[in-house]
């Protein structure tokens, strides 16, 4: 892992790893916060088409005494597009995990998985076949069951190419594509926008995403999405944060998470639908209590 020598308070250092991807190296970009010497270590794992500084506000709360790391995961920020959209799909990003953990020298420790819609996905999914390398999970609004009409949904809303005249034009626009987030202040909402937003370099601005990780999701024709036989292989505390106004995440589902397998503990998040950003201070302690 590349590992430049500097400190800052309210930024995280920017590393940087090496993954083979479809018969190509793929640079993976790491946002690392904390001290790389500290005995806990937390990973998170964002969204579809977000990316690791989704959890910026989280990770400077954690990072007093965990070193945090916030991978963009291929395709997103400041990571490497891939040559082929078909290689946008789980075992591309669980290979990206897994050279994390060995980068970063996390084969020999247990660690803590916060994971956001898709990133809490691959949480189950590296939970459950590394039981001794997990030592809490926390899934952000995203349960064992998700009905296929929700990814053609996200599928579509993300695979046209979205150009803005100014940055103003971005930040709203932003605002409005991602309201179901939560009611959050002026602040908030720019802080979680700025890094999803770039110079086009055509005097406009773009999202900060490659539009074909939608290609996967529109060739799966909207197939139902069923993780129980991950998440019940799991042994890890499991938190599970879900908005209470969400449609991705049911009541039904969370009830039966909370029931079975790991029996997840419950966070409810009033006010939000698909999904919490956990910028908010009791989401925050929320999450800091759960770990500890």
């Amino acid at each position: 892992m590349n590992h430049p020598d500097r400190r800052a308070e309210n930024a995280p250092r920017q590393l940087s790893i090496g993954c083979e991807i479809g018969g190509a190296t793929c640079r993976v970009a790491v946002h690392e916060w904390g001290r790389p010497d500290a005995e806990r270590v937390v990973l998170c794992l964002h969204a579809l088409n977000r990316n690791g500084r989704d959890f910026d506000f989280l990770a400077r709360a954690l990072a007093a005494d965990r070193r945090v790391l916030c991978p963009d995961l291929p395709g997103r920020g400041d990571s490497d597009r891939l040559a082929d959209p078909a290689d946008y799909n789980h075992q591309t990003y669980l290979r990206v995990l897994h050279a994390l953990a060995d980068s970063a020298g996390l084969r020999d420790r247990p660690v803590d998985i916060i994971g956001t819609s898709l990133g809490g996905i691959l949480g189950m999914m590296y939970a459950a076949t590394h039981p001794d390398a997990v030592r809490g999970l926390v899934l952000n609004d995203v349960g064992t069951v998700t009905a296929g009409e929700v990814f053609l949904k996200a599928a579509r809303s993300i695979q046209r190419e979205v150009r803005f005249r100014s940055l103003e034009q971005a930040v709203l626009t932003f605002k409005i594509m991602t309201a179901s987030c939560g009611p959050l202040s002026d602040a908030q909402w720019r802080a979680v926008s700025d890094h999803m937003i770039e110079p086009d370099g055509a005097g406009g601005y773009t999202l900060r995403y490659d539009t074909r990780i939608a290609e996967q999701l529109l060739r799966d024709a909207g197939a139902d999405l069923d993780l129980w036989h991950w998440y019940e292989r799991i042994r890890a505390r499991v938190l599970l944060v879900r908005g209470a106004n969400s449609d991705v995440l049911t009541e039904e589902n969370a009830c039966a998470m909370a029931a079975r397998g790991p029996r997840a503990e419950r966070y409810t998040v009033a006010g939000t639908g698909h999904f919490p950003m956990l910028v908010k201070q009791d989401e925050i302690n929320a999450v800091k209590h759960f770990l500890g």
